[in-house]
């Protein structure tokens, strides 16, 4: 959250972020998506992906891996897919 308070001059309180960013909010369920990928919970992990895309429409696989402070300010056209391995 300090992340998109830093980066985004319309934010001026952590709750604007909280409800009102649908970047932050996508990054968040991700993170969410990622934790049950990681425990082996795949089909969860894919069907709370799939809702996600539906509700902010930013498609993050749950086996992308984030860093810690990114920040998708308005979340357009946003995909964001694991990388491929040879």
């Amino acid at each position: 959250m300090q992340a998109v308070l830093d980066r985004d001059p319309a934010c001026d309180k952590y709750t604007q972020a909280l409800l009102h960013f649908k970047g932050y909010q996508a990054v968040q369920s991700h993170r969410v998506a990622h934790h049950l990928w990681l425990n082996g919970r795949r089909a969860l992990a894919l069907m709370l992906q799939s809702r996600i895309s539906e509700a902010f429409h930013v498609d993050i696989h749950p086996a992308a891996r984030v860093g810690r402070g990114l920040h998708a300010s308005r979340a357009c056209c946003a995909c964001v897919t694991p990388r491929t391995r040879r």
